[in-house]
């Protein structure tokens, strides 16, 4: 999993999209598309594609010159390692180096502890070594950090590890140690080159990504307050916005690997990722609350309209708010909001809530500038964040799926136990092949919906790199006398393939070539040319890939909606239970599964057709929902019991609607009584001038604005405009 750790996020809106065809086999076009891709990265690569796969190759040699050097027993897994953790960034690549160190080590423990014990019983063996490989991976897909890696590679290294010396039980403990002393070796390799010579800095990538996201925020903010953007578009593009910040919020760990200089821009990184996540909802609140401005009857006065302007100006120079601009504009949208609410009108509480949203907008940005340019801004920890649960770097609860959790470890490991028949009922001698590449299969993509188009790119790239392999090794190694000349055969294979990892679009295939050849060819120091060995062992590997093929097709295949809709009615839950939870409760870890299930779910709803039936669903509104919830909640200690009783009505009536949301799967329209409850709330609350009472009835106008956007205007009671006037 954590392997494709890097480009999943980028990989998964295609893959996502062929999880729902209806034929048996990808698309024809996919893999044209692919095919031109890889042709176009082999024949122009950049400066910098060249660099890294001339260093990932001469890393693979020095690993496979130690081994050499030091007779130790699988040259070949040294120089696969090298290729499985080399990435271009130098962050990237000692991230995934020590946790596949540690993985590696605890899979090697594990066979230690399997082998010697239970070798004379294979059918309790091949169950513990499933059981085993379906336990890590459920922990690595509960951890969702890249220590994941960790657990995943645990799993399946105890395979590896274990199948080879089932007739050999007592040489366990040398044959671990080798494996882990042969991908040190490569660690270590790796590491040297990539970050002496040319090393490209996770950092400085990070800096045009979070560049891009900026401007492409500002960009939807401008479009919101200038309202030139149509609904579809703003919705589209803020879903697009979601699913980059959790790809930059993953991106983010790598830089904390990076040179020790780097590191501090990593954790100002850490901060802006989250500034970022927290300007989705406070823009799409504004996009509700000035359609809601739209809509009344007294439209939008010119006092708005004037700070509305000054504030996309002032967004659109990329500069952060001096102290002195700053107290000027704040106490202007301080001067709306209380004229709003002396108001009492639907006019004046839009524009209370506005300038609220405004002064969120304005604050959030102005740090993510100071962070992004270095600086530590002096107004972080705003109220915003404050509200959010995003005041610390400290790791947050996010959104487990535990079913299917479960589901994918009971299936890696089903796959494990169903290769190991195979193997003992067939006394196939290189059956251990297939059992290891299918677990690795069903190990390396369980966190995708639909691993299929994946496993078979992998399958056809792993049978034409075993054709490469044969030939290699029977037309042009014994010619070669010399390991200068046996390397230089290499490089024309493994160049070509560094090309292909060095891009996203390109590296599922160069990936998959690069860690099929060397175990294919098995690099001995001392060659013996055996080809009926060689093709079983192929084909080992390649029908652990089918095995692995056809229990997804099977079993593990699930379509992009199914699963964006098991996130929203997760989503949903959660509100439902907010809004009947105990007053008291600590909100906060439900803030953070919000904004956690907003990152899951923004590829897979990118992913799906416009005629899908959940395409139109806002997860955007749905999350500032919650929020509006738990404000609601949060304020009910200290209310008068007639002030409470309306604030539950709209707590009830919110419950209710979601509780509808989740028993129909069609669209579900607001009830007309949860209007009426919300009404009634901001009647009752809006002659108060507490903060408690303010907050509580801008979250009642947030959500009548939203839920309800072509409504009539709120009319206070005339009760209630004589109090005002009174007060």
């Amino acid at each position: 999993m954590q392997i494709l750790a890097d480009t999943q996020m980028r990989f998964r809106p295609r893959l996502c999209h062929h999880a729902d065809t209806k034929t048996g086999s990808p698309e024809i076009w996919w893999y044209c598309v692919r095919t031109m891709a890889m042709i176009s990265q082999i024949l122009n690569p950049s400066k910098d594609d060249v660099i890294f796969s001339v260093k990932t190759f001469a890393a693979a040699v020095l690993a496979l010159l130690i081994c050499y050097t030091f007779d130790l027993e699988g040259p070949q897994w040294a120089f696969t390692s090298v290729y499985i953790i080399a990435n271009p960034l130098a962050g990237a690549s000692g991230s995934k180096a020590l946790y596949r160190l540690i993985g590696t080590a605890v899979g090697g423990a594990a066979t230690v502890t399997f082998v010697p014990n239970l070798v004379n019983s294979p059918e309790i063996l091949s169950a513990a070594i499933a059981l085993w490989i379906g336990t890590c991976l459920s922990l690595s897909l509960l951890d969702r950090s890249p220590r994941s890696y960790a657990f995943m590679l645990a799993g399946y290294t105890a395979a590896l590890t274990s199948f080879p010396v089932v007739d050999a039980p007592s040489t366990a403990f040398e044959y671990a140690t080798a494996r882990t002393l042969e991908i040190g070796v490569a660690i270590v390799c790796t590491l040297l080159f990539n970050t002496a010579f040319f090393p490209k800095s996770a950092n400085a990538v990070l800096g045009k990504r979070v560049e891009g996201w900026l401007s492409d925020i500002c960009k939807l903010a401008g479009d919101v307050l200038r309202a030139d953007g149509a609904q579809g578009t703003v919705t589209s593009l803020s879903r697009k916005l979601a699913a980059e910040a959790a790809d930059i919020r993953l991106f983010t760990t790598h830089a904390f690997y990076d040179t020790a200089e780097a590191r501090r821009t990593a954790v100002l990184s850490r901060e802006l990722q989250r500034m970022m996540v927290a300007l989705l909802p406070v823009v799409s609140g504004l996009e509700d609350v000035l359609a809601a401005f739209r809509n009344s009857r007294g439209g939008i006065p010119d006092e708005i309209r004037t700070i509305l302007n000054d504030v996309t100006a002032w967004m659109n120079t990329r500069t952060a708010l001096s102290e002195e601009d700053r107290d000027i504009m704040w106490r202007r949208l301080d001067g709306i909001a209380q004229h709003g609410s002396e108001d009492g009108t639907w006019v004046g509480i839009l524009s209370r809530n506005l300038a609220t949203r405004l002064q969120d907008l304005i604050q959030t940005w102005s740090d993510c500038i100071d962070l992004k340019n270095g600086v530590e801004p002096r107004r972080t920890r705003s109220r915003l964040l404050t509200r959010l649960g995003l005041t610390s770097a400290v790791q947050r609860p996010s959104h487990r799926d535990y079913t299917m959790i479960l589901f994918s470890g009971v299936i890696a490991a089903l796959t494990t136990a169903l290769g190991c028949f195979i193997w003992i009922v067939t006394g196939w001698a290189s059956g251990a092949g297939m059992v290891l590449m299918g677990a690795i299969m069903m190990c390396f993509f369980a966190a995708m919906d639909n691993a299929k188009p994946v496993i078979w790119t992998f399958m056809m790239a792993s049978t034409f790199t075993a054709v490469i392999a044969f030939v290699i090794q029977y037309a042009i190694m014994p010619m070669t006398d010399s390991f200068a000349v046996m390397m230089a055969v290499l490089a024309i294979v493994c160049i070509p393939v560094g090309l292909l990892a060095a891009r996203p679009q390109t590296f599922l295939l160069g990936m998959s070539i690069g860690t099929s050849l060397p175990n294919m060819l098995g690099l001995p120091a001392r060659p013996t040319y055996d080809a009926a060995n060689t093709i079983n062992s192929s084909a080992a590997m390649v029908s652990g890939m089918a095995l692995a093929l056809v229990v997804t097709i099977l079993i593990k295949t699930l379509s992009t909606e199914w699963s964006a809709r098991r996130l929203l009615h997760a989503g949903w839950a959660d509100i439902r239970a907010v809004a009947r939870a105990d007053a008291a409760s600590d909100f906060t870890p439900l803030l953070h599964k919000m904004l956690d299930r907003l990152a899951l779910l923004a590829p897979r709803i990118n992913a799906l057709p416009k005629g899908a039936m959940i395409a139109g669903e806002d997860m955007i509104k749905d999350m500032r929902m919650g929020f509006n919830v738990i404000e609601l909640q949060r304020g009910l200690e200290g209310l008068a019991p007639r002030e409470k009783n309306v604030v539950r009505a709209v707590l009830d009536g919110m419950a209710g609607y979601y509780d509808e949301k989740l028993r129909h799967t069609g669209p579900v329209a607001p009830p007309k009584h949860l209007q009426e409850a919300l009404d009634a709330c901001l009647d009752e609350l809006i002659h108060h001038r507490s903060a408690e009472t303010n907050g509580l009835s801008r979250a009642c106008a947030a959500i009548r604005y939203s839920m309800f956007p072509t409504a009539d205007d709120f009319q206070p009671t005339p009760t209630q405009q004589l109090q005002e006037r009174a007060a």
